[in-house]
């Protein structure tokens, strides 16, 4: 799977934009544009830094991607802490780590899904957008959908029971949790209100939604 340009993560002081610098310059500008765009103002107001993930930028650079960030709300801030840095290796060992323990980042990405597209994400992850038929959306921690999920979900891919997964209309073609699976029967309604899906005493069920505590 190609690495994404821009990829959102959101921490507790703020937002970090994390940037593949290593692409094409004219191509990232493009792709921050259109990730703001597709938020339609999701961001705006939120605190925010610039990283690159790969390669490095100059100031003019660093300074025409800030102004567009400008451009959509956002605040830039030099007080955000940045997550230490992802390691598979932590994730391989997740499985014999405490949930509480492994404070997993959390992936903001605007976009929807359609058939044959798949997301994953090495922690928590924000989708706003759908997830059609045929779509996948993968995470190691929680799964929020910020619109309709029709397509799979699998939340606590490493082996993590106690992840949970939201969305404003679940009409799953198949959710999974942990090692656990579970279909949606033939023809169900989607209920006018969000819902979780989570293990009970083994099984997966889905409740509404009404401000999950664990």
């Amino acid at each position: 799977m190609a690495q994404e340009l821009v990829s959102i993560k959101g921490t507790r002081s703020g937002l970090v934009i994390l940037l593949d610098s290593n692409c094409n310059f004219e191509e990232l500008r493009n792709s921050l544009k259109a990730k703001f765009t597709a938020a339609r103002g999701f961001f705006q107001g939120a605190r925010f830094i610039l990283q690159p993930a790969s390669g490095s930028l100059s100031h003019t650079q660093a300074a025409e991607l800030e102004a567009i960030c400008r451009q959509h709300g956002l605040i830039p801030s030099r007080d955000i802490t940045l997550p230490a840095p992802l390691r598979p290796s932590r994730l391989r060992q997740k499985e014999n780590c405490p949930a509480e323990d492994q404070n997993l980042p959390t992936f903001l990405e605007a976009a929807t899904l359609r058939s044959g597209q798949k997301k994953i994400a090495a922690g928590n992850l924000v989708l706003l957008g759908n997830v059609h038929r045929g779509a996948e959306v993968i995470a190691s921690g929680n799964i929020l959908v910020m619109g309709t999920l029709q397509g799979t979900a699998h939340a606590g891919a490493e082996g993590d029971e106690t992840a949970v997964i939201v969305a404003y209309r679940l009409q799953p073609t198949q959710l999974r949790i942990a090692t656990k699976i579970a279909r949606s029967p033939e023809g169900a309604a989607a209920r006018p209100y969000p819902e979780i899906a989570r293990i009970v005493e083994g099984k997966i069920v889905i409740e509404p939604y009404t401000g999950y505590t664990g």
